[in-house]
């Protein structure tokens, strides 16, 4: 199979995950005074670019999709929650979030009540 876009590449490349793992990475930060001030600072414009590094593909994709934006902004959305909630693991050609994604739909999908408790509740 032939990937023919740039930014699919990007998405199942190991640099992906070295930027998908920085995401996890929390220093400890200062609680008072000008050190506290510098260290959330430090910390933002780190997470900044580490967010930024991960997700500058998909938010390409956004840029240049023509029709159906909403749906693409749900589904970059929800694909890029599910991408930074996962674990960190080890630097490696491979698809990410895909079927924890889909886990995520099925927990929130609206289950259909069986006709029984349908019965029993409008006699």
């Amino acid at each position: 199979m032939a990937l023919r876009s740039p930014w699919l590449v990007w998405q199942i490349s190991p640099a992906k995950q070295w930027f998908l793992n920085r995401c996890h990475q929390r220093p400890p930060l200062a609680a008072f005074g000008v050190v506290a001030d510098l260290d959330a600072l430090g910390f933002g414009m780190r997470n900044g670019a580490v967010c930024a590094g991960a997700c500058w593909a998909l938010m390409l994709a956004m840029l240049l999709i023509g029709q159906g934006q909403l749906l693409a902004m749900i589904t970059v959305t929800l694909f890029s929650l599910v991408e930074t909630i996962e674990d960190p693991a080890p630097l490696a050609w491979r698809w990410r979030g895909g079927a924890k994604a889909v886990r995520i739909l099925a927990a929130w999908w609206p289950k259909r009540p069986e006709r029984q408790q349908i019965r029993e509740a409008y006699p």
